[in-house]
């Protein structure tokens, strides 16, 4: 007895499938709105999750030297699993790699290396004007070796590293390549723009960097001031990605800005202070000028640190940042009206 072959879809429900496909998915890629919606709830549910989890195994929070910082290094090590789960669950769905995000490109190396000595040379500038001004003073700290200086300085460079990754990967990572990537088609679909990439990112770039200020304003000890600056700071990190097409100069920046700041400095971060240091630092006078219990992000002087970083940013070699998507805005530009278009064969 032969097998009856299937009966054919119907087109009805093939039409019903293509709509479902053309509602999630854009050429066969993950629309922007839904990857950012998935994006963020992945993020939200794994932090979550493992915070739980973790609250029942209460001798992990005795640890010694596991929290070093007023922030809890178990809680960063927990954001950037959840982080690069989601940017990995969202790569697979978009079929992109994971570098088109920020850490991929070129010279890579060098240009942490170049954010790394930019951030320190920047920062320690920013403190000896400081000083020089009689807006803070150093008191040295009490670290009993030199041993422990080398020691110390290596923890908290891990720290601050992992801080910097997940700043990095969650604010200037997935979150500003979609976030541009969805304002782009929008520009594209109701405004006519040719391309749009360019007005999106810095839409979603200023988006992100409000974030970002904001989320260090829950911070005891910051100020208004430092509010403002953290939002400069972050758009500066996102001009980087722009000028040089990833997040390495950004990362090396940040890393050697908030590590300088704490371990060396042994000032206030956005208000919160390292437990270990090499000096402290205490502010002297007016808070809008020393920075107060902000910390030199505080102080009106660090906007001139941040042009100084500009300089820097502006010197480094050019490089597109996201050139999938230019070609994708490429792909999907409208057609021009040709009511609007110049007639060739009329004489003027």
């Amino acid at each position: 007895m032969s097998e009856q072959a299937p009966a054919p879809r119907s087109a009805e429900a093939a039409e019903l499938s293509g709509k479902w496909h053309d509602l999630f998915f854009h050429r066969r890629v993950l629309r922007a709105g839904w990857g950012l919606l998935l994006f963020v709830l992945l993020t939200v549910l794994l932090v979550a999750g493992q915070t739980l989890a973790l609250r029942t195994v209460p001798r992990l929070r005795d640890v010694p030297h596991t929290i070093l910082v007023p922030h809890d290094s178990l809680g960063n090590m927990v954001a950037l699993f959840a982080v690069t789960v989601a940017t990995a669950v969202v790569t697979m769905l978009e079929q992109r790699r994971y570098g088109d995000y920020g850490f991929g490109g070129v010279a890579r190396m060098p240009l942490l290396l170049a954010g790394i000595g930019s951030g320190a040379a920047i920062l320690a500038s920013f403190m000896v004007a400081l000083r020089a001004m009689g807006l803070v003073a150093f008191h040295a700290d009490r670290i009993s070796s030199t041993a422990n200086y080398w020691r110390l300085g290596i923890i908290w460079a891990g720290f601050y590293l992992l801080v910097g990754f997940v700043e990095e990967l969650l604010l200037r990572g997935y979150l500003q390549f979609d976030l541009t990537r969805a304002m782009a088609s929008l520009l594209r679909t109701y405004f006519g723009a040719r391309s749009g990439v360019a007005a999106a990112f810095w839409a979603a770039a200023i988006l992100l960097s409000l974030f970002y200020g904001l989320l260090h304003g829950l911070n005891v000890g910051e100020t208004l001031l430092g509010i403002v600056s953290t939002f400069f700071l972050g758009l500066l990190l996102i001009f980087s990605l722009w000028r040089t097409g990833s997040l390495w100069w950004a990362l090396g920046f940040h890393v050697a800005w908030d590590w300088m700041q704490s371990f060396v400095f042994g000032t206030a971060d956005t208000g919160l202070r390292a437990r270990d240091h090499i000096w402290l630092a205490e502010p002297l006078g007016p808070v809008w000028k020393s920075g107060g219990s902000a910390g030199p992000e505080g102080s009106i002087f660090i906007f001139l640190a941040l042009l100084a970083a500009l300089g820097l940013v502006l010197l480094l070699p050019r490089h597109t940042a996201y050139p999938d998507l230019w070609a994708e805005a490429e792909l999907d530009a409208p057609e021009p009206d040709p009511d609007t278009m110049p007639d060739p064969d009329r004489t003027v």
